[in-house]
């Protein structure tokens, strides 16, 4: 299995007609048989080609996963820290690379972690964390990876609703500032 999520710089219109452009360019490379940080250096490379005069920048994640072998491979560029729990271990599989957009020719790495049946990964953008409260407090990534470890026994679409719901509750009526995935 391929995961592919990419978060564009910005709001409104721009933001929008960049998560198309985004799509164009996955569309065209996601059934390359390569490393996941061959991946990201060509679909980089080609976003510079098309869109450098934008001055627009993403991050992005890539990830891998070979059911088979029970292996998770990943490539970030810039974009939040996934989250992996398995039993009782936590990891977070941080950037291998800098953002989409900044410079032509970025060498990414790809790192490769064991991936096994109960195993939970958590991948989103940066909307999550990055809202902020009525008193200027941030929710947080510290918070969010809390949840995810202290629920991890519940279902994971309800760990997920949790998680949300906290978040709100966190607002208390105040808007979200940023799109969530």
């Amino acid at each position: 299995y391929r995961i592919f999520q990419a978060d564009a710089t910005g709001h409104g219109v721009q933001a929008a007609m960049i998560t198309m452009a985004i799509k164009g360019i996955y569309d065209n490379v996601k059934n390359y048989e390569l490393d996941t940080s061959q991946i990201m250096e060509i679909f980089n490379d080609d976003y510079m080609n098309k869109y450098q005069s934008l001055n627009s920048f993403m991050t992005a994640i890539i990830i891998d996963i070979d059911v088979k072998h029970h292996i998770l491979r990943y490539s970030s560029a810039g974009h939040p820290a996934a989250f992996l729990i398995q039993k009782n271990q936590t990891y977070v599989l941080k950037n291998t690379g800098k953002m989409i957009g900044i410079i032509k020719n970025v060498k990414y790495r790809s790192k490769e972690m064991k991936f096994t049946p109960g195993d939970r990964l958590y991948c989103f953008t940066d909307g999550v964390f990055e809202e902020f409260n009525s008193k200027q407090e941030e929710f947080g990534e510290e918070r969010l990876y809390s949840i995810f470890k202290e629920n991890n026994y519940l279902p994971i679409r309800s760990v997920i609703e949790l998680a949300l719901s906290e978040l709100d509750s966190f607002l208390s009526a105040q808007p979200k500032q940023d799109d969530i995935t």
